[in-house]
Formats: C-alpha cells, structure tokens, sequence
C-alpha cells in the first residue's frame, strides 16, 4: 500500500474514530438490511464482537505501514469466519455495508481518493482473511511452571 492510500485512510478513520461506537451500529443495521441471514451469525447481544472489530481496524489502520503488526490477527479472523460458514458472498456483503457506512461517516469528505483507498484496504482484508488456515497457527501460551516438551 503507498503512502498516499495509508495517508488517505489513517485522516479519514482519524475523522471517524470519535463515533465508532454510533457508526459500528450503522454497519451492521446496514448489513442485516442487505442480508438479514448474516443476523444468525451473532448472539443476541454482540457488543463485545463490535468492540473487537473496531480493535481490529484501529489496529490495521494505525499501523498499516506494518503489516507484521496485525497480519497475524487478520488470519485469526479469518479462521474463525471461515469456521462459522462465512462465504465469499457474505465478504461481498460486509465490504458493500463497510463502505456504505464510511460513505455516511464522512459525507461530503467521503471523496473518490478515499473511496479508492478504503476499497483497496478493504480487499486486501478480505483477501487475507479468505486465505487463512483452517487450523489455528497460533499457540496457547506455555503456563508458568510447565514444560515444553512433548509426551513421548
């Protein structure tokens, strides 16, 4: 990703971030109205999922010059989507709300550059996500105490 597209999208979430909470709801009123079956992908109460989301983008966005930093977690996502169902389609459909929102965030600031950028960002999440593992690569840490050897 150039400068250019980061600088794009790190001042335009930086002009977001103040309503995250209020836009996070935005997105997913708009993505239950382009495909109410995604509903069933949450529990009836799924603040903690909307608060790691929005972890999650504030982490990609603020460091996006350092894919080393959130690459990992975006393959861990990736994983568990893949693990509940989420196709192809249903990326398509979070893509189209993602943007939607952002479009409403910013208003007349939502320029075709920044389009550009966040549909950039966008697919390359998405691509990344799809392509993860089905098993985790991810070790649970080894307790205090215990060894790290294998039983023989």
């Amino acid at each position: 990703m150039n400068p250019e597209t980061i600088c794009l999208i790190q001042e335009s979430y930086a002009l977001l971030a103040p309503d995250a909470l209020l836009l996070v709801d935005l997105f997913y009123a708009r993505l239950f109205q382009l495909d109410p079956t995604l509903r069933d992908f949450f529990p009836n109460d799924f603040e903690a999922h909307k608060r790691k989301l929005l972890a999650l983008l504030a982490q990609v966005v603020t460091h996006l010059d350092a894919p080393e930093v959130w690459t990992g977690a975006v393959l861990e996502s990736g994983r568990r989507h893949r693990a509940r169902g989420v196709t192809a389609r249903d990326y398509d459909t979070f893509g189209s709300a993602f943007i939607w929102t952002l479009e409403k965030g910013l208003g007349e600031l939502f320029t075709f550059q920044v389009l550009g950028a966040w549909v950039a960002l966008y697919g390359m999440l998405a691509t990344l996500m799809q392509s993860a593992p089905e098993t985790s690569f991810y070790r649970a840490p080894i307790p205090p105490g215990a060894t790290n050897l294998s039983p023989s």
